[in-house]
């Protein structure tokens, strides 16, 4: 009841991005979030982490959970035409599992240690810079908090649809979004 698509019904392995919503529909943030066997991983842009930890530990009254940084996983790309290609050869399938990426990339979560080294592995494809980054974000329409959606902003002005699951009940928020929705 904490984000707006449902997370319940997602695999071991499943990954899905949804909004942390204020109870006026606006937005704290966006998160993608991990479901592993024995617990959930939530990921989002660094700067939005301390703000979507604190809301979402506000709301933490009688679940059995807590929250734990995890410093040791990073997330790593391949975009392109040949970026399932590379991720096999490279025998990245068999150690990593690809997460929801927005951006059409293949993304997967390696072992922060690790990364600089995987990395390396990837010396013959080309690494895009923050701006080429930047243009393919805007073009495939991806909104990014701070640019394009703000704490005054409701998921559904941001072309959000996807994160939002109509049919999972309650979630902070949700109100608001069904009447703009109805």
């Amino acid at each position: 009841g904490m984000v707006t698509n449902d997370i319940n019904g997602l695999q071991v392995g499943a990954s899905s991005y949804a909004a942390v919503l204020t109870a006026k529909g606006a937005m704290v943030g966006d998160v993608r979030v991990l479901k592993n066997e024995n617990d959930l991983l939530v990921e989002t842009e660094a700067e939005r982490s301390a703000g979507i930890r604190a809301h979402l530990l506000r709301f933490l009254i009688s679940e059995d959970a807590e929250f734990v940084d995890a410093p040791e996983v990073t997330a790593m790309g391949l975009i392109g035409s040949l970026a399932r290609e590379v991720f096999e050869k490279r025998a990245f399938s068999e150690k990593f599992q690809p997460i929801l990426s927005l951006l059409g990339a293949l993304e997967f979560l390696v072992p922060t240690a690790d990364f600089d080294r995987i990395r390396l592995t990837l010396d013959d494809v080309v690494q895009l810079s923050p701006e080429v980054l930047e243009v393919i974000r805007v073009e495939r329409g991806v909104p990014q908090f701070g640019r394009d959606m703000t704490e005054s902003t409701i998921p559904l002005e941001a072309n959000l649809h996807h994160a939002i699951h109509m049919q999972k009940g309650c979630y902070i928020g949700q109100e608001v979004i069904a009447r703009a929705t109805y």
